[in-house]
Order: C-alpha cells, then sequence, then structure tokens
C-alpha cells in the first residue's frame, strides 16, 4: 500500500494467482503492488502484459473477488468461481495505523475527494510458439483467445 512500501525492494519477481492470497483468519483485502511499471500474467501458450502509460499502476491478482472475500468469514468458505481477478488501480489510498490500526492516513498517502485524477493504461497480447513473443499488436481482443473480458492465466510477472 502506498504507505506501507518501503520495506520492499524493487524488482522482477514471478508468482501465481493462489500464491497472492493471504489467508488470514478473517479474509480481507490483500495482495496489492505498488508501483508496478508492467505486469505479465502467462497461461500456457498466451499471455496479456499491462503497462502503465508514463507513470507506475497498483494490481492485485486473486483467485477470488473483492466481494467473496468481504462476505467470508474464514479462508474456507471462500468459494473458487474457476476464474481469477485482476484489478488494477492508478491511485490508492494509504491504510494509515501508524502506532495502531485506529491512527488516522497520513496526509501525502490521502485521495482527495475534490481532486482529479487521470491515469491510462495499455494492455498487449503475448503469444507463444515455443516460447513468449510479445505480439505487437494492442488489438488484445483478438489476439488473446477472442473471449472480451476473460483471460483464464495462472502465473504473473511483475516489475
Amino acid at each position: 500500500y502506498p504507505d506501507r512500501k518501503k520495506g520492499t525492494l524493487s524488482g522482477i519477481y514471478e508468482s501465481t494467482c493462489g500464491g497472492e492470497f493471504v489467508p488470514y483468519i478473517y479474509p480481507q483485502e490483500c495482495g496489492n503492488h505498488e508501483d508496478t511499471r508492467w505486469l505479465l500474467i502467462q497461461g500456457e501458450k498466451s499471455g496479456l502484459r499491462f503497462e502503465g502509460d508514463g507513470q507506475t499502476f497498483r494490481f492485485k491478482y486473486l483467485k477470488y473477488s473483492d466481494f467473496e472475500i468481504e462476505n467470508a468469514a474464514h479462508p474456507e468458505e471462500l468459494p473458487w468461481s474457476g476464474r481469477n481477478h485482476l484489478t488494477i488501480c492508478g491511485f490508492m489510498r494509504g491504510v494509515g495505523g501508524d502506532d495502531s490500526w485506529l491512527s488516522p492516513v497520513h496526509e501525502p498517502f490521502e485521495l482527495k475527494s475534490d481532486g482529479g485524477y487521470h491515469f491510462s493504461f495499455t494492455v498487449r497480447p503475448v503469444i507463444s510458439q515455443g516460447g513468449l513473443q510479445d505480439s505487437g499488436s494492442p488489438n488484445l481482443v483478438q489476439n488473446a483467445g477472442g473471449q472480451q473480458g476473460k483471460y483464464e492465466g495462472e502465473r504473473l510477472w511483475l516489475e
């Protein structure tokens, strides 16, 4: 989170969607990644590459939706729908809690409701013929399986 990222080194990491979930006793927000320059979600033969347009972004990639996490009292109550959920954010409020979880968020990590925010990113398909190769095409629907809004990738890389 914006006010909790100083303890992590920037680099290229590899993970899986299932490895991103933290099984807290009471399910809650988890898996957020800050200052991401690019993200590659890869399936067996194809993938999607997400890049911030001139700025970094935040993302999480989980087996559960925010709604499912909010409505489960324990991790074993989380139903897996067979789909993975990717959330990409241009901006995120900090979590606060310097001395306890009752402490407010510091001003630099607040999001003001009177401010204007703009964020954009590019999605490009990556097609594999024995190895991943960038297709260079901006048309993700036609080149990444033809199903708009769905991608069943499992592995991810981020920088």
